[in-house]
């Protein structure tokens, strides 16, 4: 392969994750109802800072009209959420050009592939990091539903929504591992009807229209002493954020000191992490997955009720 046609193989690899991701993403918001969003929001620095003011609507009550007494004060308070950046890549990925050219085939062509793999990569590492993300921070006791006497089921899914009370309408679709979705089905579903599927990740829904999105994320199982233990997140619309950045590069170097010339190639990109009703530990730059998955790191915005949040976790056998 020439340095020309090489040219060609970047060129092509950057168009297929582009063109790749861009598709895949709208389709995954769309078949999961915009429970985990992926979209593109770059910003500056290690973290992102929002800033809202409290929903006045709690403050609503009745008043005396033939009342003298001093009026009460409220200090209105505002709620700072904070996102996290997290980078991804690859290791350096070797290849000689003879063996494109022994096969003769098109650059343009690998390009493509390599393109589509990479973009199908980027997008399950963001879907793991916010799942991993969603667990640690979803740690209250009053968004928690403790189903570890049985597997996963239908009953446990409407115990854990219950915990929104009269806004569990507002829970939009369930994410699962395979497991778990397996149980559900094996109980109390028969639903075939696939609403999207893309590498290791597939969303069905369920016979209450809330879509059951199945991703063998290692995120939604543990080991609790011995028995192993599955999370079903169930999300409201935003709960989840992946934020690509928009700085996805291909690195490439020619080494020449072997007998056949070698090729060497680095993907290098990141993407924010956000979570509705949470704030990620601003003293915390550059997470890794450990750090992204410390309860501690995760701590949901003060003053903010329950039902504002992301969604509810229920825990399983």
């Amino acid at each position: 392969m020439a340095l020309g046609d090489f040219q060609v193989f970047n060129d092509f690899a950057y168009k297929a994750f582009a063109v790749t991701l861009q598709q895949q993403v709208m389709l995954f918001n769309a078949a999961s109802r915009g429970a985990i969003t992926m979209s593109t929001e770059a910003f500056a620095g290690d973290h992102n800072q929002k800033a809202a003011f409290e929903n006045l609507a709690s403050l609503i009550g009745n008043r005396d009209p033939s009342s003298t007494a001093a009026a009460a004060t409220h200090a209105l308070a505002e709620l700072l959420q904070i996102d996290v950046k997290v980078g991804y890549g690859s290791p350096n990925i070797e290849f000689t050009n003879t063996s494109f050219d022994w096969t003769s085939r098109d650059p343009s062509e690998a390009g493509t592939l390599f393109g589509n793999a990479v973009a199908e990569g980027s997008m399950a590492y963001m879907l793991n990091s916010v799942l991993l993300s969603a667990v640690a921070a979803i740690d209250d006791a009053d968004l928690v539903f403790d189903g570890t006497a049985t597997v996963a089921s239908l009953p446990n899914l409407n115990s854990g929504a219950a915990l929104f009370g009269d806004r569990q309408s507002s829970i939009v679709a369930w994410v699962m591992h395979s497991k778990s979705m397996n149980d559900i089905w094996g109980t109390a579903l028969a639903n075939g009807n696939d609403l999207f599927e893309f590498g290791t990740v597939a969303i069905v829904s369920d016979p209450f229209g809330r879509p059951l999105i199945m991703t063998d994320s290692a995120a939604l199982h543990f080991d609790n002493t011995g028995t192993e233990n599955y999370h079903q997140l169930g999300l409201v619309a935003g709960g989840l954020a992946a934020q690509d950045q928009g700085d996805m590069r291909i690195y490439e170097d020619l080494d020449l000191s072997e007998t056949n010339a070698k090729r060497i190639m680095k993907v290098e990109g990141s993407f924010g992490v956000g979570i509705k009703g949470y704030t990620f530990n601003a003293a915390v730059v550059q997470p890794d997955d450990a750090a992204l998955a410390l309860i501690t790191n995760w701590s949901r915005i003060t003053d903010l009720g329950h039902k504002d949040c992301a969604g509810v976790v229920v825990t399983t056998l």
